[in-house]
């Protein structure tokens, strides 16, 4: 295993309530991964810089917002050279062990980028509900619906790979669809690490659950513009967009019965909010689709 030190870059934007608990997940990693100082790349706008900076992280302060993508391209080129660059979203906390076990993989299966599995660190309907819309898949042991995506949560490249395919996109949410699509598509070995677990915070608010979803929907139609991965076929006939509303809820019954049987209630009572979300996703989606969509 390599010792030279990992560069860490997080990209973070209004994150003031989160990046002390990323900040400090991996400061404990670190004495089993060599870790260099992370870079956070953050907003002008908010004191999340000012939080970073306190604990001892190198901060990029942007001159305006930028999305995750471009943030950690921003990052990526202020670390320099470096054999492997490792992202961390600001909402997310490596568990104890999560980075080993990504680098561990790296090496054993040759693996140019490996990322870990994520599950929730929030509570309550609009938690859970948003866990079901957009992390269920990248859960320890769940089959992802496209297997070489792999969540930017906590995302380690080997900085070879990750420059050749130009990096990021400047696209959020969606980045990681788009990146994970290009390293394939250049020959480059993906995978998700079930033995690594990350934890994501949830922001809490329907009006927010709703928001992201319409623009996560948004986003997933340029991605499949930009990218093959999939799904191609609803950007040219919006007409079907009920069977992926229907396909994607059906999807999700199946997994919770399969993976959370104790949950089936729950997910039951939680339904018109999920149908809700779903709902803002195709909405997205089908913004998406028209040339004059933008992301």
């Amino acid at each position: 295993m390599a010792d030279a030190p990992i560069a860490v870059v997080i990209p973070a934007h209004a994150a003031q309530a989160t990046i002390a608990r990323t900040l400090d997940a991996l400061e404990r990693e670190s004495s089993a991964v060599p870790l260099a100082a992370p870079i956070v790349v953050a907003s002008p706008v908010d004191a999340t810089a000012d939080i970073a900076e306190s604990l001892g992280a190198t901060v990029v302060r942007t001159p305006t917002r930028v999305g995750a993508g471009l943030a950690r391209n921003i990052g990526r080129a202020h670390a320099g050279r470096c054999e492997r660059v490792l992202f961390v979203d600001a909402d997310c906390a490596p568990r104890r062990g999560a980075l080993a076990a990504v680098v561990d993989a790296m090496h054993s299966a040759r693996l140019d980028a490996a990322g870990a599995s994520v599950l929730s660190d929030s509570h309550g309907a609009v938690a859970w509900v948003r866990h079901l819309l957009e992390f269920k898949d990248a859960e320890p042991g769940s089959e992802p619906s496209w297997p070489a995506f792999v969540p930017s949560a906590t995302l380690l490249c080997r900085t070879e790979a990750f420059d050749a395919v130009g990096g990021f996109p400047d696209l959020w949410p969606g980045e990681d669809l788009v990146l994970c699509s290009r390293l394939l598509r250049a020959g480059f070995r993906v995978r998700r690490v079930d033995a690594a677990v990350t934890l994501h915070r949830h922001p809490p608010g329907v009006s927010t659950l709703l928001r992201h979803q319409y623009a996560l929907g948004l986003s997933a139609a340029h991605a499949r513009r930009m990218e093959p991965m999939g799904g191609e076929f609803f950007l040219t006939h919006r007409a079907a967009l009920p069977l992926l509303f229907a396909g994607r809820s059906g999807r999700m019954l199946r997994w919770v019965v399969k993976r959370h049987p104790r949950a089936v209630l729950r997910s039951a009572a939680c339904s018109p909010l999920y149908a809700a979300g779903l709902f803002a996703w195709c909405a997205g989606f089908a913004r998406g689709t028209e040339h004059g969509g933008s992301a």
